[in-house]
């Protein structure tokens, strides 16, 4: 019986239904050929057992080696178990509702609405420079890899909704909303984090055609995107 392989700590893995993987050391999605699929499959445990189609070809054991080699040297597998990992798909509660408030078509909010964002401008503009920073001078694996490492328990001090609702009136003031959506969840994500909130950063991909996109979770509720948006997306990573 041949020895298991296993993942790279920064290789995350999901089937849509073809195999995709996440790069995070060089930040690159990766499509793995069906006959690759089907002998990593026998090798690497937790492999999605979904993503397992007929290969088109039978591989040799010399051309089987040298496919496994390549991916050890490209640094997506290794032999090694305290080295590496199971390729078990990232796991989260399928969205249920949509937090992201109604846009505002007035233009002057009630006073009470005022006096709590005048309130967080401050933690707005701070979270804005801190992920335009991070974004700039750090690597996703390093951001992603910090994100994780303070995630603790926490004890929110202001109410969720309350604080998405003035986050997005205050957004025009401080940056465009049609920048993407990696740098929009990062600042959510230390925004909410000044006050308590820990949610998931959700990774996700489609196939056909391939596209990449992330959004913030808090249990079955999307705190920046729209249900359908983000049901075309399967999760590849969670943070």
């Amino acid at each position: 019986m041949q020895p298991p392989l296993y993942l790279q700590p920064h290789i995350f893995i999901c089937s849509v239904p073809d195999v995709v993987l996440l790069d995070l050391k060089r930040n690159r999605y990766l499509a793995l050929p069906r006959h690759q699929t089907q002998l990593l499959a026998r090798r690497v445990p937790g492999w999605p057992a979904a993503s397992t189609p007929p290969a088109d070809r039978s591989l040799s054991p010399q051309t089987a080696d040298g496919i496994i080699d390549d991916l050890i040297a490209q640094g997506i597998l290794t032999r090694t178990p305290s080295h590496g990992k199971a390729a078990t798909p990232a796991s989260i509660p399928t969205p249920r509702r949509a937090l992201i408030p109604e846009p505002q078509l007035i233009p002057q909010p009630p006073a009470s609405t005022w006096q709590r964002a005048e309130c967080y401008l401050p933690a707005m503009i701070w979270s804005t420079i801190k992920a335009k920073a991070a974004l700039r001078f750090q690597s996703i694996e390093h951001i992603t890899h910090k994100i994780a490492k303070r995630r603790g328990d926490s004890r929110p001090d202001a109410d969720l909704a309350s604080l998405l609702e003035d986050f997005y009136w205050l957004r025009p003031f401080v940056f465009s909303g049609h920048q993407r959506c990696l740098f929009q969840s990062l600042t959510l994500l230390y925004f909410l984090g000044r006050f308590g909130w820990q949610p998931r950063w959700v990774f996700g991909v489609r196939q056909a055609p391939f596209g990449a996109h992330c959004w913030l979770q808090d249990g079955e509720a999307v705190l920046n995107d729209t249900l359908d948006r983000v049901a075309l997306f399967t999760p590849i990573m969670v943070v």
